[in-house]
């Protein structure tokens, strides 16, 4: 794959949008995995900020979104993140709250309330982003609760 990373960030949503587009054609995935996968990384990127400041391993990524981490373009295309996390549903909105407030690499957030999945004890919402205050994607999240800590291993189906 030979596209250049960009010399600068992108101005605007539109640019971005092609940058993206370009970096998908190239590395032969679909537009809108790669615009998912960016989506993913950009917020978790936002979540890491609290992870290091104020709640060192509430979060553990599972799933989808975990798989392509580790095993890049072979893992199974995903829509959602799947996370668990060390604490209540208080602490959790706590959490977003402080990492959503302040925009990360041009990007801002917001979400939904949490909606209960019955029989789980799991909790799904989404994450609005904007890229320089226009629309750029939704990502479907499901959060589960835990009292114990949380341990970095994970099982990936490629």
């Amino acid at each position: 794959m030979s596209t250049p990373p960009p010399r600068r960030q992108p101005k605007t949503e539109r640019q971005l949008g092609r940058l993206v587009s370009n970096y998908a054609e190239a590395s032969g995935l679909g537009v809108r995995r790669m615009r998912q996968r960016v989506s993913a990384m950009v917020f978790l990127g936002a979540l890491e900020r609290v992870h290091e400041e104020e709640s060192p391993g509430r979060f553990l990524i599972k799933g989808g979104i975990a798989c392509e981490l580790r095993f890049q373009n072979q893992a199974r295309a995903t829509r959602d993140l799947d996370a668990l996390f060390h604490g209540s549903l208080d602490e959790l909105l706590a959490d977003l709250d402080m990492a959503f407030a302040t925009s990360y690499s041009g990007f801002s957030f917001s979400y939904t309330p949490p909606e209960a999945i019955r029989g789980t004890g799991a909790h799904r919402f989404d994450v609005k982003l904007t890229y320089q205050g226009r629309s750029w994607a939704t990502l479907r999240s499901r959060s589960r609760h835990r009292k114990d800590r949380l341990t970095s291993r994970s099982q990936c189906r490629r």
